[in-house]
């Protein structure tokens, strides 16, 4: 079984993901799935849209409920935010402290010249990207343990904490950095 809270409209790779977990068979092979349901650019072949999308569902109707937020919405309890304040590594305090400097003289500059180049622009997103990256970056607390499910399409992982075991389904660029 798949729980997922992430909507599967977003790239059919995911659902496509999902489903090499439930049932491998079940939607063929990757190119025959993308090319029945993708509608790509003939020049650059990037996705500009996609067709049949109503066949998926006929398809997945007997392994997939699908419940929209306002159908479950009456029976949600309240929001709760919990908010756990954790302290980082030595090399993630070191890390983040490397970015905030960089960060804080390209601040400086702007404040002084009241105009970046778009390299220093370019610089000060990378550098606050960096910083958030040290003060998340779970490979320097958790150890992972990754297998590729399809080619650019996701991983699962089994993640042990403090002795309990999580599988966890992680869909975006940051699961090549969680690898050992």
């Amino acid at each position: 079984m798949v729980l997922t809270g992430t909507p599967v409209e977003n790239k059919i790779e995911d659902l496509y993901s999902l489903m090499q977990i439930v049932n491998p068979y079940m939607l063929g092979s990757l190119h025959n799935f993308l090319s029945k349901y993708q509608i790509t650019d003939e020049l650059t072949d990037k996705v500009i849209g996609y067709k049949n999308l109503n066949d998926i569902g006929t398809l997945l109707q007997d392994v997939m409920l699908r419940r929209t937020k306002t159908q479950v919405l009456k029976d949600l309890p309240k929001r709760m935010d919990k908010i756990l304040f954790v302290p980082l590594t030595t090399q993630q305090l070191e890390l983040h402290t490397e970015y905030a400097d960089k960060v804080a003289r390209l601040v400086n500059k702007w404040k002084r010249m009241h105009f970046l180049s778009e390299e220093d622009r370019q610089n000060l997103l990378k550098f606050l990207n960096m910083m958030r990256r040290a003060s998340v970056d779970p490979q320097d607390s958790v150890p992972w343990s990754l297998v590729h499910l399809t080619p650019g399409t996701g991983y699962v992982g089994a993640a042990v904490v403090e002795g309990r075991e999580a599988k966890v389904i992680c869909q975006s660029w940051a699961c090549g950095k969680l690898g050992p």
